[in-house]
């Protein structure tokens, strides 16, 4: 089971909204950019979340005049792969 990323903007003073948002949709997580006029956020999804995500984010992201940038799958990583490399028996 795989992740997705989708990228959304607001205005900044829309924060607290837009994080709502995304944990009623069901993110795992989000991780917020900040841009030079509006606040971007990454959210990270199971892939059993995404069918009609990207529908859902666009009807509940324009009162807030924000928007979907992008909806992608995360690329999976081995994340100690590194760390097995270097590790002593």
């Amino acid at each position: 089971m795989g992740y997705w990323v989708a990228e959304v903007e607001v205005n900044a003073d829309r924060e607290d909204e837009m994080s709502g948002l995304l944990w009623s949709l069901g993110t795992s997580g989000v991780e917020f950019v900040d841009t030079v006029s509006r606040l971007r956020a990454r959210a990270f999804f199971l892939e059993e979340r995404v069918p009609g995500l990207a529908a859902s984010l666009s009807t509940l992201l324009a009162p807030l005049d924000g928007v979907l940038v992008g909806l992608a799958p995360l690329e999976e990583r081995d994340w100690l792969e590194t760390f097995r490399s270097q590790a002593l028996p």
